[in-house]
């Protein structure tokens, strides 16, 4: 699906990212803020799960942030990212995905990374599932690392990255436009 060339293409792909979220209970969402005080780590509700509006709005008050939201190391995301992952092959390295967008799961959990933990959360699950071709000189498999998926993601891993990088960016941004005005 060529979304660069068809915007129509956009709209279908954004429908079929949201079926395949829903799937699998999480949702990539987008902050529209520069502002955003939203630090790394996995943040659940003190209460119910709040819209994405609020949460955008709280994204821009630590405070506010705070009260809504408390820190917890026991959030387990990667049963649900993970087939997710093996299912669209979402191969956005960090540089390109964590300064603007984050992870909520249907308990309204949010998750957000580093680039370099975003690395490492990629590399966890390309080492789970046996995904790519990662193999050494020799042709033995070996361990993906954090920096395989943090910055400069070459053609071997994703045929013509970039592209694809740029047509995955302009569906999620469109998605979650689409979500904020109703």
């Amino acid at each position: 699906m060529d979304v660069a060339a068809n915007p129509s293409a956009v709209d279908t792909a954004a429908d079929i990212l949201k079926q395949i979220e829903q799937t699998h209970g999480i949702e990539i969402l987008r902050e529209f803020c520069t502002d955003s005080i939203l630090p790394a780590g996995a943040f659940r509700p003190t209460s119910q799960p709040l819209s994405y509006n609020n949460i955008l709005e709280l994204l821009r008050d630590g405070d506010a942030f705070q009260q809504q939201y408390e820190s917890t190391e026991d959030a387990d995301l990667d049963s649900s990212l993970h087939p997710f992952l093996s299912e669209t092959e979402f191969i956005i390295q960090g540089m390109d995905f964590t300064n603007d967008h984050f992870i909520r799961v249907a308990d309204g959990t949010i998750h957000a990374w580093t680039q370099r933990a975003w690395g490492q959360q990629l590399a966890d699950w390309a080492n789970t599932t046996g995904w790519g071709p990662h193999f050494n000189k020799r042709g033995d498999r070996y361990s993906w690392k954090y920096v395989d998926f943090y910055s400069n993601m070459s053609d071997y891993l994703v045929n013509d990255y970039e592209a694809w990088r740029d047509a995955v960016l302009k569906v999620i941004e469109h998605k979650c436009k689409r979500q904020l005005t109703g």
